[in-house]
């Protein structure tokens, strides 16, 4: 039975879920869930859920314990988990299940071992993969023969997914971009590629420390001229929607980023200029003058980084601008804040986890020398 429940969490606000049914290979049902961010309220996540109901009623590959691996993950397990979530997600879920059934594709479902999954784990580990991206790519093997098992398509007595450990990796230091080789980048995209666009939006992110996505779902409207402040509260995220694949969405990566942030002398330079010749009620839309994503606009910040010998991406003017923050002493809790991030602790865990680098070394050594 398909219906919407009410939720309420301190980093997603209220919202309702959309919640129906799925039969399950082995006769059983099982429930699944999304967050419904359409209009109508309880009513509208009523209909979508049951729509989602509907959809999974329709689709009913059958399962059994001879097919293949690559036909259980392909055509079986990856239809029924990936409704109702984000293009990106559902298209890494793919890619790992596609890399997967390369390795071991034409195994049988029931005759899955242990040594099955070290074969791949070892295959992935020679393709010169990151620990992260094998460890993701075993994760979701995993999960789908676990599944798998409690369809009973796997025999009960075995778990071959047991024994097998992610690749312990230590977590790399954020790849910081300097505001001044920020700044440098916008110069180059201004006078050399005439991209004022581009130039503009690396100045705003090189001042604010703004997530790409942030920047990108500014409107005008939440500018206080008179203030000097600028309302963070939308982000552009990639939908579903085949007919309107980026939309405006009202909800930042986490409760805390609805945040306001003071506006400094170029950044208001820059958005002056650009309201002036603006005819959109967007500050940063695309060229065809809707909401504009992250990775479109991504890609000629990152030409002009490789470009001038800087190393990093979009994302590294924000790893930029709060370090700056914390060298010029601002408190950790404000700059919490001010980055969006849900607590202080997120913030030392990230950026003061690596301050001792270079930092402390030379302060001991002044401290020694005097």
């Amino acid at each position: 039975m398909a219906y919407a429940q009410k939720k309420h969490s301190k980093k997603n606000g209220t919202y309702y879920l959309a919640v129906w049914r799925v039969k399950q290979p082995d006769g059983t049902w099982k429930k699944r869930a999304e967050r419904y961010n359409g209009d109508g309220g309880k009513r509208g996540a009523e209909k979508h859920a049951t729509l989602r109901e509907a959809e999974a009623a329709n689709h009913k590959p059958e399962a059994n314990a001879n097919q293949t691996v690559a036909d259980f993950l392909l055509n079986v397990w990856l239809p029924r988990n990936s409704g109702g979530q984000s293009y990106s997600t559902r298209y890494s879920k793919e890619r790992i299940a596609t890399a997967v059934s390369e390795i071991i594709g034409t195994k049988k479902l029931g005759e899955i071992t242990a040594l099955d999954f070290g074969t791949v784990k070892i295959e992935l580990e020679g393709r010169g993969l990151a620990p992260s991206t094998i460890n993701n790519n075993m994760k979701l093997f995993k999960r789908a023969m676990k599944d798998a098992h409690e369809w009973r398509l796997i025999p009960s007595d075995s778990r071959p997914w047991e024994g097998v450990k992610p690749i312990k990796q230590r977590k790399a230091p954020p790849r910081v971009v300097t505001r001044s080789d920020g700044l440098a980048a916008a110069d180059y995209l201004r006078d050399k590629k005439n991209d004022t666009y581009t130039a503009d939006l690396v100045t705003v992110l090189a001042y604010t420390g703004l997530r790409l996505s942030e920047a990108l779902g500014l409107h005008w409207e939440d500018i206080d001229w008179d203030a000097g402040t600028i309302r963070i509260w939308r982000i552009t995220a990639r939908t579903n929607d085949p007919k309107n694949r980026i939309q405006i969405q009202s909800q930042p990566k986490t409760a805390a980023g609805h945040r306001t942030l003071p506006i400094t002398k170029a950044v208001s330079e820059v958005l002056e200029r650009r309201q002036k010749a603006s005819r959109n009620r967007l500050v940063f839309p695309d060229s065809k003058g809707r909401p504009a994503y992250s990775s479109a606009a991504s890609k000629p910040i990152s030409a002009a980084f490789s470009t001038l010998g800087i190393s990093g991406t979009a994302h590294g003017l924000r790893h930029g601008a709060i370090t700056r923050m914390l060298e010029m002493g601002v408190p950790l809790n404000q700059v919490s804040k001010l980055a969006g991030h849900e607590s202080s602790d997120i913030t030392a865990k990230i950026y003061l986890a690596w301050a001792d680098d270079t930092t402390a070394i030379n302060a001991m050594r002044e401290a020694m020398e005097d």
